[in-house]
């Protein structure tokens, strides 16, 4: 892979990460400012942008997992620009939880690769190539794959009684700080115990 093609390829998982990070900040100044409508389309418009330049050079069996994270923001902004409805964009947080939640869990049948074991070694793997003698422990992260499993759903939970109860100022406190800084937590302590679990 080419030093160009490995760039963009680092731009557009920033570009993707920092939609995901700031999307439930624009819904919430979108509701603000009177305009669902125009949210909408500006969403579906990013979400689109995004889904094609992350599918263009993965292959077909990539595609929805490459595209998945966005499908969401894509029909609820596509809706929410038809009928100028915020509570479809109030939805939106829970939607993305669920649909990274759904590639968690499907990872979690017998004899399939966890997802956390799979994002370990293309993290080994972007480190250090050649290096084939370590791999993580399946056992810890098929732990962590439930425990980020179980955290999805419930963020789902939470993020949709916040939306469904119409507490704005509570939905865009979980949103957009409490819900990333629990992700941060269980990122943050997976890494820290994945040395402790390698396995040869």
């Amino acid at each position: 892979m080419s030093a160009d093609h490995k760039e963009k390829k680092q731009w557009l998982r920033l570009l993707g990460g920092l939609a995901l990070g700031i999307y439930p900040l624009l819904i919430y100044l979108g509701i603000t400012s009177g305009s669902p409508k125009g949210t909408g389309i500006l969403m579906a418009t990013c979400a689109a942008f995004l889904i094609l330049f992350r599918t263009r050079h993965v292959s077909r069996p990539q595609l929805m997992g490459a595209s998945l994270p966005f499908l969401p923001a894509l029909g609820i902004g596509l809706s929410a620009g038809i009928v100028d409805d915020e509570r479809l964009l109030l939805a939106l947080p829970a939607l993305v939880s669920l649909s990274i939640l759904v590639p968690f869990a499907w990872s979690l049948r017998e004899n399939s690769m966890p997802m956390v074991e799979r994002l370990a070694i293309i993290h080994l793997q972007s480190l250090n190539p050649k290096d084939q003698e370590h791999s993580p422990d399946p056992r810890h992260c098929r732990r962590f794959t439930w425990i980020w499993s179980a955290f999805l759903l419930l963020n789902a939970c939470c993020a949709g009684t916040l939306a469904a109860l119409s507490m704005i100022d509570w939905w865009l406190a979980y949103a957009c700080g409490i819900s990333y800084l629990l992700m941060g937590v269980l990122f943050v302590a997976e890494r820290l115990l994945r040395p402790k679990h390698m396995g040869t």
